[in-house]
């Protein structure tokens, strides 16, 4: 097979190697999806998932198969393709299911009701001693974790989330977080080492921008802003011409239900900015994943906290979500800067790899000065499960990992 690019890529192996799903071509286009012509390509390209062919139906050759899957009990049921080219898998069924309570996930570890569990840092004390159960810790984890998004183009169609739509002390407007004092402002509210102790037992680090710990092209020398309250002060009291300050605000703060961890991160931004001045109120929502997902590409959250998991392991696919103004936080949120879009363009065609961390550098620098989001920390991965799970080998780039070889004992 012969690529030819229209331009350097110099993420594109990477690409091809983890984040290339091949499916049948008779397939898809039997089953009324893509049919593998440019034209079907316009057509089809980010369809609604609903509407697509491969939300309901699979076809694949992996070592699994789609028994069930109960979308109100959300659970995921696969089982072991007896006709895999290789030798079946040792597993012969796999149950994945959602449990947004940590303490029930913790319970039914314990009790043998599941063999992996995924726990926040903060609660992993309570399976440490466990009999028959294994934490791995200080895993590398290639993820920008808990970031505060600022949407400064909020839509405010029927969104309780920004109260009565203006900066009234009731409120706030859509285009409220296009002031940069006030984006600076909440940024010097954020105690970035008071969540790392109570969030992460001490086992992370303050972020220092988009790109993570770990990932080529981060600048363990960059600038950027720390817990201050008495400058977030003056940044607040800057903030719309002095408005803020006098009239106050009230808006919604959301994060993924079920994520102790995001939800901690909001409730210590909530406790500092609220103590600066009584007439500030912010709401920690928790929002389901489905309806998240929908409310955040639909522009709705006023500020959101959320993650990104790299897709691949470059620098390219952490600065773009959240710096390119077509990416996927930055283009729902209103953030454009023509010259993080240049820079980004200019580090995905420069394939020396010295000048290509220059150019992230700077990115990393731009981010830092136009706060598009509030970058918390750089953390280590966890697993959690039953010490007779077996060959179950850790790979930062596939979430859950690959199930082919594990087996229990």
């Amino acid at each position: 097979v012969v690529f030819n690019l229209v331009e350097p890529d110099s993420a594109f192996l990477d690409i091809l190697a983890t984040f290339s799903p091949v499916v049948s071509k008779k397939w898809s286009a039997a089953h009324g999806d893509w049919d593998g012509t440019a034209a079907g390509l316009a057509k089809f390209n980010n369809s609604p998932k609903e509407s697509s062919a491969y939300h309901a139906a699979v076809n694949g050759t992996g070592p699994f198969t789609l028994e069930r899957w109960e979308t109100e009990q959300k659970r995921l049921v696969l089982a072991r393709n007896e006709k895999y080219w290789r030798a079946p898998a040792k597993l012969k069924r796999l149950v994945i299911k959602t449990v947004d309570d940590s303490n029930t996930r913790r319970l039914r570890l314990g009790a043998g009701d599941a063999d992996a569990v995924i726990l926040e840092r903060q609660f992993l004390p309570q399976v440490e001693s466990l009999p028959d159960v294994l934490v791995e810790d200080e895993l590398p984890l290639l993820e920008i974790s808990n970031a505060f998004v600022f949407n400064q183009k909020i839509n405010a169609t029927a969104n309780p989330d920004i109260g009565s739509g203006q900066l009234d002390g009731d409120g706030i407007p859509p285009d409220f977080f296009k002031d940069s004092d006030l984006r600076r402002a909440f940024a010097h509210s954020f105690d970035y080492e008071g969540y790392v102790k109570a969030g992460y037992r001490g086992k992370a680090r303050k972020a220092l921008g988009p790109i993570p710990y770990g990932v080529a092209g981060y600048d363990d020398a960059a600038h950027v802003p720390n817990f201050n309250p008495a400058r977030a002060t003056e940044q607040f009291q800057l903030a719309w011409g002095g408005k803020v300050w006098q009239n106050g605000f009230k808006f919604a703060v959301s994060f993924e239900q079920g994520r102790a961890d995001r939800q901690l991160a909001c409730q210590i931004l909530k406790r500092n900015v609220e103590t600066l001045n009584p007439k500030f109120r912010l709401d920690c929502r928790p929002v389901l994943y489905s309806t998240w997902l929908d409310q955040l590409v639909q522009g709705k959250f006023p500020m959101v906290n959320a993650r990104w998991a790299l897709d691949f392991p470059d620098a390219q696919n952490c600065v773009r979500p959240f710096m390119h103004s077509q990416g996927f936080f930055a283009k729902p949120s209103g953030y454009s800067n023509p010259r993080a879009d240049r820079l980004i363009k200019d580090a995905s065609r420069e394939l020396d790899p010295d000048r290509r961390n220059a150019l992230y550098r700077e990115l990393q620098a731009l981010a830092a000065i136009d706060l598009p989001a509030i970058f918390t920390v750089d953390t280590y991965a966890t697993r959690v499960h039953r010490s007779n799970v077996r060959g179950w080998w850790y790979n930062p780039i596939l979430n859950y990992g690959y199930f082919y070889p594990v087996y229990k004992e």
